[in-house]
């Protein structure tokens, strides 16, 4: 992990991790053995156990979710020690921002906003992937199609990309790679994307950084403007995360 500009140096905060997820101060892992253990505040800050059997997780700066190994999905919601709320099962895939969660349960995808015992919402079946961010809900289909909508839950499609092995989006940018070639959009759901990097594994997006992870396993970040210049971060990479 590291903390502030491109050229700060790394810190070694986990070994053996299958998972991880990072949002504002908190860090979350899913270590090799199913344990998720969260940190809440500065690098050093203790980690603290909270869930076993867990396949993958996500953080928020006031929610933290589990995807167990049975398919249920587990969040809580305020401090590190609150208690879990089952919310939905048979999940294969989940994203968490502000007060949406979205899932894909047996290709469905659907959403929820509000608290956690909220009603779900289906957006669409014939799915592979989730996000929701923002005002924003991405989903990539079976077909490799990319689809987001923005505004309510109830607002309109709009297809993106098609080809698509992976996406991410944050703020106003999207961001996907489709034949290993990492394109992203900055601004409305219809503005032209660009181009920026070919033999690509993974994307990650902020609204001001732009991080790659190649199919070599180099990892690669700008700051700024999508035509800023790249800075190698790292070698023997197969994953990144970005706090925004």
């Amino acid at each position: 992990m590291k903390e502030g500009h491109l050229y700060a140096g790394w810190t070694l905060v986990a070994n053996q991790s299958r998972s991880f997820s990072i949002a504002g101060s908190r860090l979350g892992v899913v270590t090799s053995t199913g344990v998720a253990t969260i940190k809440d505040g500065p690098v050093n800050a203790a980690w603290v156990d909270v869930a076993d059997q867990a396949q993958s997780i996500v953080v928020t700066t006031n929610r933290i979710g589990i995807l167990r190994s049975n398919g249920e999905l587990w969040v809580k919601e305020g401090a590190v020690n609150a208690l879990w709320v089952v919310v939905a099962s048979m999940v294969t895939d989940f994203s968490m921002d502000g007060n949406r969660i979205g899932v894909i349960t047996q290709g469905k995808a659907e959403v929820k906003e509000g608290s956690l015992g909220a009603p779900w919402v289906t957006e669409v079946t014939g799915s592979s992937r989730i996000q929701v961010n923002g005002n924003r809900i991405a989903v990539l289909q079976t077909s490799g199609s990319l689809l987001v909508k923005e505004g309510d839950l109830y607002a309109g499609w709009v297809t993106q990309l098609s080809g698509v092995s992976q996406f991410h989006l944050a703020g106003n940018r999207i961001a996907a790679i489709s034949g290993g070639v990492v394109s992203v959009k900055e601004g409305s759901l219809y503005s032209t994307w660009s181009n920026q990097t070919t033999g690509a594994l993974e994307v990650r997006v902020t609204q001001n950084r732009l991080s790659v992870v190649g199919t070599d396993g180099k990892l690669f970040a700008k700051d700024g403007s999508l035509g800023a210049t790249w800075v190698d971060l790292s070698t023997g990479a197969r994953s990144v995360a970005l706090a925004n």
